[in-house]
């Protein structure tokens, strides 16, 4: 079992790969959220200190401004969705490349339960992140990115189908005779 967190040099190292995938979401996720609260602090500022005033006629380019961002912050959670999809398929395209002989397959499912562990631990702790006051605010910002962080487990679990499919679908070229 030692030799599934070996580096991508040695054979079969899907279980390091799925960790990966799992902690590049939960962070890229805290990221999102850290960063749409200060956004939202900043832009409560500028209000309080009265530079962004609805009733000041030149205001106007700082609510244009203020509206882009907003615009571009609420796009932080369809990036959430584009980098879900392209670690899924940089998980497949590194398990097709890689050789392994057919017991990895197996030790890979064998050791499935330990990683769903490993991704209800982070679901865990971004609940309990999210769920702190900070972050409620920002909460209905970030639907998608909720639903994702809030079920790593599955998403474990996907990776793990795509990549154990995507490692033993190629054609054997004799690397194991």
């Amino acid at each position: 079992m030692n030799s599934l967190f070996k580096s991508r040099k040695k054979k079969g190292s899907l279980a390091m790969d799925v960790l990966t995938v799992v902690i590049v979401i939960f962070v890229f996720a805290l990221i999102g959220l850290f960063f749409r609260v200060v956004f939202n602090n900043v832009v409560d500022a500028f209000t309080t200190a009265g530079i962004i005033n609805d009733s000041d006629p030149q205001a106007a380019q700082a609510n244009t401004v203020r509206d882009a961002f907003t615009r571009g912050a609420n796009a932080w959670d369809y990036v959430m969705v584009l980098l879900l999809v392209g670690v899924l398929i940089g998980i497949g395209v590194l398990s097709y490349k890689i050789a392994a002989p057919p017991v990895f397959f197996l030790l890979m499912w064998i050791y499935a339960p330990f990683l769903g562990l490993a991704s209800y631990f982070f679901n865990y702790v971004f609940s309990l992140v999210v769920s702190l006051d900070v972050f409620v605010a920002v909460q209905s910002s970030f639907p998608i990115t909720l639903v994702v962080c809030t079920n790593l487990h599955w998403v474990a679990l996907l990776a793990i189908a795509i990549g154990s499919i995507t490692l033993y679908v190629k054609r054997d070229k004799g690397q194991f005779v």
